[in-house]
């Protein structure tokens, strides 16, 4: 089991959570909506370990062979990203 000397740091899901909608709003002007109707998840092979907040795109060509959007798009995920201190996938654009 670890403990963390520097708990303060840590953040709970509801705070990680707030943290992320926050600055999607700033970012975008839409208010995020929490919703668990995305489909399956690699959260939840880590939400034991780590608390857990995704969020991302979302597109009328998710998950098909032809799957694009807007470069824009990929540029304010990245902000928001930033704003939260949140680290991206390692994937996303730096």
């Amino acid at each position: 089991m670890y403990t963390f000397a520097a708990k303060n740091m840590c953040h709970t899901a509801a705070l990680m959570a707030a943290m992320v909608a926050k600055a999607v709003q700033a970012e975008t002007g839409l208010v995020p909506e929490a919703s668990t109707s995305g489909g399956t998840s690699d959260a939840r092979f880590v939400k034991d370990h780590c608390p857990v907040v995704e969020f991302g795109l979302v597109g009328k060509t998710m998950h098909q062979v032809d799957e694009r959007v807007e470069v824009a798009h990929i540029h304010a995920l990245k902000s928001i990203g930033s704003t939260t201190g949140t680290p991206m996938s390692p994937r996303s654009a730096r």
